[in-house]
């Protein structure tokens, strides 16, 4: 049997995609979707087609330790 990895992730990111389109659908008018481990510009930039509420990961800041969270606040840098 011929394994072709290219068409499992193809595979994978299609059935992925169409979950990730059926939920937004089915919840934007009740809750807020949050996504998380955005690292590439592509993965942004189809969350942001897909209107998904809010976004995390790498590609928009890479993880802070309690302490530095708490000067960025304190600097008013961020707001929780």
């Amino acid at each position: 049997m011929y394994h072709c990895p290219a068409f499992r992730t193809t595979t994978i990111f299609q059935a992925t995609k169409q979950i990730t389109q059926n939920e937004l659908s089915r919840t934007s008018d009740r809750l807020d979707v949050v996504a998380e481990g955005v690292e590439t510009g592509s993965q942004l930039d189809r969350l942001q087609d897909m209107m998904c509420d809010e976004m995390q990961g790498f590609l928009l800041a890479m993880p802070l330790s309690a302490d530095a969270f708490g000067v960025m606040l304190e600097q008013g840098e961020v707001s929780a």
